[in-house]
């Protein structure tokens, strides 16, 4: 069973992660709620997440493949890359997560 993926508002939406990500940072920036949006899979929307240099590229385009640096076949021989990845979009689901430390609550 895959975990559901998030954005928040205090990142502008760049950061896609679990729940217990977001929780880690709210309480690191003592924010005492945070509003978290369901992402999912953005399969067909020409555009890719690359792992090694953490940056969104164009699908339509010769940015991944033999002529980058840190290219790794799947399959060890061609193909797909193994830091080659998804992008996700919102699905308009909302959920607001709250600080117990700064609210005086207990874990």
């Amino acid at each position: 069973m895959s975990r559901k993926l998030y954005t928040s508002e205090y990142c502008d939406g760049e950061i896609v992660a679990t729940e217990d990500v977001h929780r880690d940072h709210m309480e690191f920036y003592e924010l005492p709620e945070l509003k978290l949006e369901v992402q999912k899979l953005a399969k067909g929307s020409g555009y890719f997440y690359c792992k090694v240099i953490g940056e969104v590229g164009d699908s339509s385009y010769d940015s991944c493949g033999k002529q980058c640096k840190d290219y790794k076949p799947r399959n060890g021989v061609s193909g797909c890359c193994k830091h080659h990845r998804g992008t996700y979009e919102g699905t308009g689901v909302f959920k607001m997560i709250y600080n117990s430390k700064l609210n005086g609550e207990t874990a």
